[in-house]
């Protein structure tokens, strides 16, 4: 779909898609002057498709659409079976299969669109611990097999569009940490934060507009920066001069 906004750009809307044999991933993009923008999914689309859509999956947490014929969905067809057993069970060890087909085929979306300056790539990282109500999905299996590989490649891929306006990882190649997410429960201070550390560390903060998603994205790995942790700096490398400086003149 083509269209041209208010502004006079032109604008492409479509799906981007990968697959592997019978297992296809899907997610909408669109193609700006600026270049393809990841688009988000709306809370009424299902993450899994048997052909058809598994009406009753829209919170599986999984950050791309799967699709594959062979999936084998429970009877009412509002998900797949995905459950903990004590001996195999072909029809849930497929299933499980194809989960981790799908999970390589993101991981790939994800360098590539990396790779090729893709915009609002927070949302190839809007991956999360699996909710309550999927009570059928064996929490074990996806947080080891699936959660953990996809957190563990996007703290290495540059994600982060940075205040300097360039894309950074989360950790620097040597596993240290390369961005720091300001973190306290009132949005005001977070933008506070960010407001005293940007003339300090541009290149280490998420954009001024991202810090609220990424604040809602962040997991146990992602270093927080916090009233505590700017403190800490500020005594640490004797900036406090500086610092004074930078926000009396804003």
């Amino acid at each position: 779909v083509t269209a041209t906004d208010a502004e006079g750009d032109t604008e492409t809307r479509s799906i981007a898609v990968m697959s592997n044999e019978l297992t296809t991933i899907a997610i909408p993009v669109e193609h700006t002057d600026d270049g393809v923008r990841i688009l988000p999914f709306g809370p009424e689309v299902p993450r899994l498709f048997c052909d058809f859509p598994l009406l009753g999956t829209e919170t599986f947490p999984f950050p791309v659409l799967i699709n594959n014929p062979t999936f084998n969905p429970t009877e009412p067809r509002d998900g797949v079976f995905l459950t903990r057993t004590e001996r195999p069970v072909p029809q849930i060890d497929h299933n499980k299969s194809i989960i981790k087909e799908a999970l390589a085929l993101y991981l790939s979306l994800l360098n590539y669109a990396s790779k090729n300056g893709w915009h609002i790539l927070h949302l190839l990282a809007a991956v999360k611990p699996v909710p309550a109500e999927l009570a059928r999905l064996d929490q074990k299996w996806y947080t080891t097999e699936i959660l953990k590989p996809m957190r563990e490649t996007l703290l290495r891929t540059s994600i982060v569009r940075t205040a300097a306006g360039k894309m950074a990882p989360i950790h620097s190649t040597d596993g240290a940490n390369n961005i720091w997410f300001p973190s306290n429960p009132s949005k005001d201070i977070r933008r506070a934060i960010w407001r005293c550390c940007k003339p300090w560390i541009p290149e280490q903060l998420p954009a001024q507009s991202d810090v609220e998603v990424w604040h809602d994205i962040i997991w146990s790995e992602c270093d927080k920066l916090t009233l505590d942790q700017v403190a800490e700096f500020i005594e640490d490398d004797g900036t406090i001069e500086k610092l004074a400086g930078e926000q009396i003149g804003r």
